[in-house]
């Protein structure tokens, strides 16, 4: 499994995806809850099953028993201060840090071939199919993919 990180300065997205880099499962969580998600990334390469108080809100998908091999987070706001808690857990796998512009347009492309348009929407010019929710996590897969390209995974 590869762990992409949008980092942001209120929230940040998180993605999982896996070796033919398909979205095994990602989330929005807020910067203030960045110590529990680390915790349970580290318990997560020891323990899928870990239950701390993120890991019950962001169950692992049964089955998926895949070693962490790389955590790659974006380089834009905050990026570096999560590299650095990312480097600074002793996660036993690769840490690396992608360039994340366009992200978010590749975000919202990623949400509408996950959740097609309705056929009204159709209508409309691309540009202003807007997702309905925050696609953080989806920029993040965005970044895991990238990251994957970059490494040759």
């Amino acid at each position: 499994m590869i762990l992409g990180v949008d980092p942001g300065r209120d929230k940040f997205g998180w993605a999982f995806a896996g070796p033919a880099k398909e979205l095994l499962f990602s989330g929005i969580s807020p910067v203030k809850d960045r110590e529990l998600f680390w915790r349970a990334v580290k318990r997560l390469g020891r323990d899928p099953y870990a239950l701390d108080m993120w890991a019950l809100e962001h169950p692992l998908p049964m089955g998926t028993r895949a070693p962490l091999r790389a955590v790659v987070v974006g380089g834009g706001t905050c990026g570096g201060e999560f590299v650095a808690d990312a480097e600074g857990r002793q996660l036993g796998c690769r840490v690396v840090s992608v360039d994340e512009r366009g992200t978010t347009l590749e975000a919202r492309g990623l949400y509408w071939s996950l959740h097609r348009p309705s056929w009204w929407r159709r209508l409309l010019p691309r540009t202003l199919w807007v997702p309905p929710r925050p696609v953080d996590d989806l920029a993040a897969w965005a970044i895991a993919m990238r990251g994957m390209d970059e490494m040759a995974l």
